[in-house]
């Protein structure tokens, strides 16, 4: 079995920017970062990836909870008192309720309209089986006419 070569560093990095960001630097970035997806890449390439998006979203996770952690602090300067946070939190989750639910009304009426579609040309292939076994049996009582008046 042939070992298969891994993405260079800087190849890596160029994928790596990409898969972040859904940018490139140049058009000839483009292509090269375009021909690397469509190549078969090792399993060290794959931890590799997996490793940097577990440390950009540990990264990223981090400012968040630092933010947050400001954010706290600065309503509490201004009074904010506990109540003040579960009223906060009930109404968040009654929102987060209503708009769940209008998600799922939505997913439903999309896969109704998709069923509806995929269902549509068995309807259409059913009604042609029909028109043409009509026209084959109009035929076929014409033909025993012809017969019967010759």
């Amino acid at each position: 079995m042939a070992k298969q070569q891994s993405l260079s560093p800087k190849d890596m990095s160029k994928v790596l920017q990409f898969l972040y960001t859904g940018k490139v630097n140049s058009e000839g970035e483009g292509r090269a970062v375009k021909h690397m997806l469509d190549s078969t890449v090792t399993l060290r390439d794959v931890v590799t990836i997996v490793k940097a998006f577990n440390a950009a979203q540990s990264h990223t996770m981090t400012i968040i909870m630092e933010q947050l952690q400001i954010q706290s602090k600065v309503l509490e300067q201004l009074g904010a008192k506990p109540e003040d946070f579960n009223k906060a939190a009930e109404e968040l989750a009654a929102e987060t309720k209503a708009m769940q639910e209008q998600l799922a009304k939505e997913e439903d009426e999309t896969e109704q309209e998709e069923q509806e579609q995929e269902e549509e040309p068995e309807t259409n292939k059913e009604v042609k089986k029909e028109e043409k076994s009509k026209k084959a049996h109009k035929k076929s009582h014409k033909k025993s006419a012809k017969k019967d008046n010759e």
